[in-house]
C-alpha cells in the first residue's frame, strides 16, 4: 500500500544497532526513581499501579486482595532470595546501553497524497508541509481488524474491529446463561494449536519473525487452577514471540518476555490482535557496569529490579534462585518531558522453587539490573491499602444493604 521513503528496506524487519557516545542517553534509572514516588508501583506509560504489560491475561501472580473497610496492619513476610547457582563473575567495565530509535520513520507517501487533497469543504493543499503521524485502516466486515500505523513512535499495531465481532461474546440476558457461557480450561486449545495459529496469520500477514525467538504461550490464568481456587479462563490466550537483539532476549520489568504478542480468541480459533510490531532500530551507548558479582547477589537478595519488602514483617521466607542469564531489560525512561525505551542489560535468576502463594506475591525470576547507578537509585516499594469509603446516608440505603466488593490492588512484581 505505501511504505517508508527513507529507507529501501522495512526498519521492522532486522536489528540495526548504530553506536553513539558513551553516556547518551543520561540516567537510566530516572523512571525507576519517578515511579517511586507513587508509593505501590512502577511503569511507564502512564501505569502507576503495576509494571507494564506485567500480564495481559487473567490474574497474574502478584495481585494482593485488599477489603475496602478500615484494615488491620498487612502482616505478609519478608522474602529473602537465596542464590544457589554456579559460581559467576562480572568481567565488563563497561556495557552497552541501547535506546530504540524511530526517528527514521516517515510516512512520507501518504503525507504527500493527504496534502494534495481537495474537498468540496476545504483545500488541504493550502497548509504546506504536513505530515501523518498516525494511520488507522479498518476492514468493515466479519472479523475484521483495525491496523493502526503509529509514525512517532515506529509502531504498528493490528486489533479486532470489536463492532465485527459481536458474535464471538454470549448474548447472555440472564446469570445462568451467562455462567453456562463460561469457559472451562478444558476448552483450552493446546500450546501447539494456538502457536499454529498464531503463525499462520503471521505468515499471511507477512510480519516478519527474524528478530524474535521461538513463541511461547502466557498461560498466568492457571496459577489459580493449582490453588484450588474458581478459575476464570479468559477468551484470549496470548503467544508472544520474544524479541532477540543480537541474540540477547529482552524482558520488560514484570519479568515477562518483550517481543510480538499475538492474543487468540479461542471461542473461534482466530487471531484477535498482535501486537509490539515496532521498529527495530537502536542506538548504542556505553555504561559503567556498576556491579560486581557480590553486589548483585546482595541486590537479588532482596529481590531486584522494582522490588518491595514489608517494613513491618516479623517472618523472613527463603526464596532459592539458580545461575543467571545475561538479558536486557526494557526500562521506559522519562527525560525531560521525552520518553524514551532503553534496553539495559542486566542479569536474570530464575526462581527455583515458588514460596507458598498464601504470603500474597510470588515472582518467576529476579531480574538486576548492572548499569551503575542501579545500587543507589533503586527503589524498595512499599504496597498501601486503598482509601476507606466514603459513608452511606442511613436514609439513602437500606440496612441490608450489601458491603462492597474487596478491591483489587495491583501490586508492581
Amino acid at each position: 500500500i505505501f511504505w517508508w521513503s527513507t529507507d529501501t528496506e522495512s526498519p521492522f524487519r532486522s536489528v540495526q544497532v548504530d553506536r553513539v557516545a558513551s553516556n547518551a542517553f543520561g540516567s537510566v534509572y530516572t523512571e525507576a526513581k519517578r515511579s517511586a514516588s507513587t508509593g505501590i508501583g512502577a511503569g511507564g506509560g502512564g501505569m502507576p499501579l503495576r509494571v507494564q504489560e506485567e500480564s495481559v491475561m487473567g490474574v497474574p501472580d502478584g495481585y494482593v486482595p485488599i477489603s475496602s473497610g478500615v484494615q488491620p496492619p498487612m502482616t505478609f513476610p519478608r522474602l529473602e532470595y537465596v542464590y544457589e547457582g554456579e559460581v559467576f563473575s562480572i568481567d565488563q567495565e563497561k556495557m552497552d546501553v541501547l535506546k530504540r530509535n524511530s526517528s527514521k520513520i516517515s510516512l512520507a507517501q501518504v503525507s504527500e497524497s493527504i496534502g494534495q487533497m481537495q474537498f468540496g469543504f476545504m483545500d488541504v493543499s493550502t497548509f504546506p508541509g504536513l505530515e501523518v503521524q498516525d494511520v488507522s485502516l479498518t476492514q468493515d466486515r466479519e472479523f475484521g481488524y483495525v491496523v493502526h500505523l503509529s509514525a512517532s513512535q515506529g509502531m504498528i499495531s493490528i486489533n479486532q474491529n470489536w463492532e465485527q465481532w459481536q458474535s464471538v461474546q454470549p448474548n447472555c440476558e440472564d446469570p445462568q446463561c451467562w455462567e453456562d457461557g463460561q469457559l472451562r480450561p478444558s476448552d483450552v486449545p493446546s500450546n501447539l494449536r494456538l502457536i499454529e495459529i498464531a503463525d499462520a496469520f503471521l505468515e499471511k500477514h507477512r510480519i516478519d519473525r527474524s528478530s524474535y525467538g521461538r513463541p511461547e504461550v502466557q498461560r498466568d490464568w492457571e496459577v489459580f487452577t493449582s490453588r484450588g481456587q474458581e478459575v476464570f479462563v479468559p477468551d484470549i490466550q496470548q503467544v508472544v514471540y520474544p524479541l532477540l537483539v543480537d541474540g540477547t532476549p529482552v524482558l520488560n520489568a514484570g519479568g515477562t518476555p518483550e517481543g510480538l504478542r499475538v492474543g487468540v480468541n479461542i471461542r473461534v480459533n482466530r487471531v484477535a490482535y498482535v501486537n509490539n510490531i515496532r521498529a527495530l532500530r537502536f542506538e548504542a551507548s556505553s555504561y559503567d557496569v556498576g556491579l560486581d558479582a557480590e553486589g548483585v547477589l546482595n541486590r537479588a537478595k532482596d529481590g531486584g529490579l522494582y522490588s518491595y519488602q514489608y517494613p513491618n514483617a516479623t517472618e523472613t521466607v527463603q526464596v532459592p534462585i539458580g545461575t543467571p542469564t545475561l538479558e536486557y531489560v526494557l526500562i521506559h525512561q522519562n527525560l525531560e518531558g521525552e520518553s524514551n525505551e532503553l534496553y539495559v542489560p542486566a542479569l536474570v535468576f530464575p526462581v527455583l522453587k515458588k514460596p507458598d502463594a498464601s504470603i500474597g506475591r510470588t515472582r518467576k525470576q529476579v531480574i538486576v539490573p548492572l548499569i551503575d547507578g542501579f545500587e543507589a537509585e533503586r527503589p524498595i516499594l512499599e504496597p498501601r491499602p486503598l482509601p476507606e469509603p466514603l459513608p452511606v446516608d442511613p436514609l439513602e440505603a437500606p440496612a441490608s444493604a450489601p458491603r462492597a466488593e474487596p478491591a483489587i490492588l495491583e501490586i508492581a512484581e
